[in-house]
């Protein structure tokens, strides 16, 4: 067809009508087929909850001391939003629309007086009803504007009609471009109102319509005479019963065309399949062409030049499929309705009357086989005025039947061009006048509806904007509407009334996951975390899933299968904290891949949260970089609301690297600086201490949090404050919360006690009076971890042995035990490498052989002594303590060290610090 077509015209002629043509037809299949045009924009708003993961965990013969930290949920709330501006696709359609009617006015010089008068008639019409003189050039609705733009599209057509009709075809076009181009000038300089080229462009919908529906008219037999000429084209010669074959197609067309009716006009109950009338435009088309080229050859007297009707033909179509594709991005639903009635009534009329004018007349000749097609329109006039007429009077009984409905369609789709303009020029209460009141005549309308309320909102009249909402629920429910109006309600704190809206929308849409999600997270807002969970089950959407995740952890549920194959980037945050407490863990390469993926969003809840989850396990590489990456984010101003979990999350950062006393002192200030949550901190604080066997700083953390409200007590934190010797607040505790707790500490929980306070050889001998295996191994390993440093090669082998006899082979370990030299850096290693640490030395200040070792490689001796200092503030390690004192005589702070060694003697017997004193640091 499309290399026929270029045949027909000249290449420039061919050109153009491809482009529109070819445009057209992509441009219709692409706002139908994948719904571009969708006017509601519904935006996944997201926000977090928290949830409790393991970290780590301490077993201390049946004492088990966990590690909790808060991993992030991101929830994701459908809302409404504001529908989209369409400034740039208006814009674009009155430029398109301009260069159509251009081209039409240059084909319409080539017609017959009559025709070329009556185009141009109708193009005087249909401006006219097309509101041009809201321009207001010259006053409030003058004439002005329609008299510039008539003078500048009319007059050029007119003058070369008159006297240069022969002018070559681009010569007239040039010359009606011209015109256009100054009338549109002309209209937008003299015109006072906000953005006039808007304007025009936006109320040239009209006449595009307009000559829609002539199109439309024209075209009403044209699939069943199509058909009938390519049956009997078909059949020459043949000699078969092409009459029984086309009352079957045409049986078989008009059932769907007339189903369609019925279901447009709500009376459809036939169990008959339906098609969307305006996707019936193309197959118009198609049909159109073959019925066009048969009249036009057939008919010279319809034009002196029978390819000008072809091209009035094609460009009569690309401008149907460029109008509905303007209609769809407008979101102009009376119009595109209107469009839908006019072509099933078109369609339906014509068909008929075009079947009862073929057989009426050529029935005794259709089964012949000659080439009946080529004398169907001779005359023409008579078969012309006969159909049309008879198709015009069943149109009328058509919209009869259907009460008129299309005059209602026409009346709210102009308010609604109209409002269109000021919706995208920012004039906002004249905006929602006219979609109110296009609303008002036309019910299925609902960007006009939606736009009510949300340009109400922005004004400040939230009153009437649910009283809008209400009443599309009450009469004409929306997905959007339901969404705004549920969130307005939660806004002002009516979950209850949210709920209800949101339960019935459900009900009237079923499937629609926004609503569900939405409903979802609401009921978990008032309790109803069971219906929750049930309401999302029923969708698999990636937003349902991620949601149906996140609830299931809140409520403990870790039964979802496939839970690791969503791959949208909010699903697999949410999964990180559902891994976890199922037992797993993320490993270094999905960390960084989802952590570059997170910061590529730019969106600052992702990526805070997605930070907290990654970096909620333990990994000492990069530890440095993370750290400077979650500063930086704190000194960002978009990052303002995040900076105390940023700080947080940095907190948690460091203890996985075991940077313990930057963690605990990241803590402890982030308690100061945040009294509300002041409590959290300082009960993961000491948790984090009590992990390190500093039962003493960790009982003071503890009820300091209990102080600031910490009511979450756990049989542990008992056992933590008798093992501080804090057995008052400990019963106190048990009784005001109702804990079964024993009185006294047993013996294998008692040998912990003030371990950190032990010489090296006490906590040896210590080890060496335990009998039972499993308790002398745990034991054993924390004395290599924290007294190593005081114990001999010999000793040091003992209990390694033990170790590796009792808990399995550890080649790091045997390596180490085999020669226990700090100084030797290959043996450092192994040590820190069956510790599980990285290179940081002095990352842990409770792992005193470790701190040691960093000291032993410090060159200058006041950074030693600060080193030893820090690592003291924690470590009541007596060997620590009397090297930092013996550190700070050799900077010159003698009474450091006497206040060093008089501190000590609250827990180091006076024996042992002489013994220490005569240690040669």
């Amino acid at each position: 067809m499309l290399k026929k077509l270029g045949n027909s015209f000249g290449n420039g002629e061919s050109v153009f009508l491809l482009f529109f043509l070819i445009g057209g037809l992509l441009a219709f299949l692409y706002t139908f087929l994948f719904s571009s045009a969708e006017y509601a924009v519904f935006s996944p708003y997201l926000f977090t909850d928290t949830i409790a993961v393991p970290f780590a965990t301490l077993d201390l013969s049946g004492l088990e001391i966990p590690i909790e930290v808060d991993n992030f949920l991101i929830f994701q709330e459908f809302k409404a939003l504001p529908p989209l501006k369409r400034v740039f696709e208006s814009q674009a359609f009155g430029i398109l629309l301009s260069l159509i009617a251009i081209t039409g006015f240059s084909y319409f010089i080539s017609l017959q007086r009559l025709y070329f008068v009556a185009g141009g008639a109708l193009w005087i019409i249909l401006t006219t009803l097309g509101n041009f003189n809201g321009l207001n050039i010259g006053g409030p609705s003058s004439n002005f504007a329609l008299i510039i733009l008539l003078s500048g599209t009319i007059l050029p057509m007119i003058g070369i009609y008159i006297w240069k009709p022969m002018l070559a075809f681009w010569k007239r076009w040039l010359i009606i471009a011209l015109g256009f181009i100054l009338a549109w000038i002309t209209l937008t300089l003299l015109s006072p109102v906000p953005n006039p080229e808007l304007f025009l462009s936006q109320h040239l919908l009209v006449p595009a319509i307009g000559f829609s529906l002539m199109w439309l008219f024209w075209s009403g037999p044209a699939v069943m005479n199509g058909v009938y000429v390519l049956l009997a084209k078909a059949n020459q010669s043949l000699g078969l019963k092409i009459s029984i074959q086309l009352v079957l197609i045409a049986i078989v067309y008009l059932t769907l065309l007339f189903n369609s009716l019925l279901q447009i006009t709500g009376d459809s109950t036939l169990p008959i399949p339906s098609i969307n009338p305006l996707l019936v435009i193309p197959i118009i088309g198609f049909f159109g062409w073959i019925g066009i080229k048969n009249k036009v050859e057939t008919n010279p007297e319809i034009s002196d030049y029978p390819n000008v009707v072809k091209a009035l033909y094609l460009l009569g179509l690309s401008l149907v499929f460029w109008t509905i594709w303007k209609i769809n991005m407008a979101s102009n639903e009376p119009a595109a309705e209107f469009i839908k009635h006019v072509t099933l009534y078109s369609q339906i009329a014509f068909s008929i009357f075009f079947l009862v004018y073929l057989y009426s007349n050529f029935l005794s000749v259709m089964d012949s086989g000659k080439a009946v097609e080529k004398i169907i329109y001779k005359p023409y006039s008579l078969p012309f005025y006969h159909v049309r007429i008879g198709g015009l009077i069943g149109m009328m009984v058509l919209i009869i039947y259907a009460d008129g409905i299309i005059g209602v369609q026409v009346n709210s789709l102009s308010n609604n061009i109209l409002g269109d303009y000021y919706y995208e020029s920012d004039q906002k209460l004249e905006a929602s006048i006219l979609y109110e009141n296009s609303w008002f005549r036309y019910r299925r309308n609902d960007k006009a509806k939606q736009a009510t309320a949300q340009i109400l909102f922005e004004l400040n009249q939230p009153t009437l904007a649910k009283r809008h909402l209400e009443e599309s629920f009450a009469e004409n429910p929306q997905v959007d509407n339901i969404l705004l109006l549920a969130d307005r309600l939660h806004l002002e704190n009516k979950p209850l009334e949210a709920v209800y809206y949101l339960e019935n929308g459900l009900a009237y849409f079923p499937n629609s996951s926004k609503i569900a999600n939405s409903l979802a997270l609401f009921y978990t807002k008032i309790g109803r975390s069971e219906e929750a969970i049930a309401i999302l089950q029923d969708f698999d959407d990636e937003v349902s899933f991620s949601n149906l995740m996140s609830l299931k952890a809140k409520a403990g549920e870790l039964d979802l299968e496939d839970w690791e194959n969503a791959k949208a980037l909010i699903h697999q945050i949410n999964s990180i904290p559902y891994q976890r407490l199922k037992g797993g863990n993320l490993d270094s390469n999905t960390a960084d891949e989802l952590a570059l993926l997170a910061e590529d969003t730019n969106n600052p809840i992702i990526i805070q949260s997605a930070l907290r989850n990654i970096f909620s396990q333990k990994t000492s590489s990069e530890i440095e970089k993370d750290i400077k990456l979650l500063d930086s984010l704190t000194r960002n101003p978009g990052y303002q609301d995040y900076i105390l979990d940023l700080q947080e999350t940095a907190s948690i950062r460091s203890l996985g690297a075991q940077r313990v006393a930057e963690s605990v002192k990241n803590l402890k200030g982030l308690a100061f600086r945040n009294s509300g949550d002041a409590a959290y901190y300082l009960q993961l604080s000491a948790d984090i201490l009590a992990y390190q066997l500093d039962f003493e700083k960790a009982a003071i953390d503890l009820l300091e949090a209990i102080g600031k409200g910490f009511q979450n007590i756990q049989p542990y934190h008992l056992d933590i404050l008798k093992l501080a010797e804090e057995e008052a607040e400990a019963e106190k505790l048990a009784l005001e919360y109702g804990l079964n707790t024993k009185d006294t500490l047993n013996a294998e929980l008692l040998i912990w006690k003030n371990f950190h306070e032990l010489t090296p050889s006490k906590a040896f001998d210590r080890w060496e009076n335990i009998e039972a295996k499993a308790l002398k191994s745990d034991f054993g390993q924390r004395v290599l971890m924290h007294k190593s440093h005081g114990l001999s090669d010999a000793q040091v082998s003992r209990i390694g042995n033990q170790i590796l006899e009792s808990s399995g082979p550890n080649d790091f370990l045997r390596e180490f035990i085999s020669n226990p030299d700090f100084s030797n850096q290959d043996q450092l290693i192994l040590f820190m490498s069956w510790l599980e640490m990285g290179e940081e030395l002095s990352a842990n200040p409770y792992l005193t052989p470790l701190i040691f070792a960093a000291a032993d490689r410090v060159p200058d001796s006041l950074e030693r002594y600060n080193l030893l200092n820090s690592a003291s503030e924690f470590n009541k390690d007596p060997v620590l303590w009397a090297a930092k004192a013996d550190a700070a005589r050799k900077v010159g702070l003698p009474n450091y060290a006497t206040a060093t060694l008089e501190e000590m003697k609250e827990w180091v017997s006076e024996t042992d610090l002489i013994r220490l004193q005569s240690i040669n640091f």
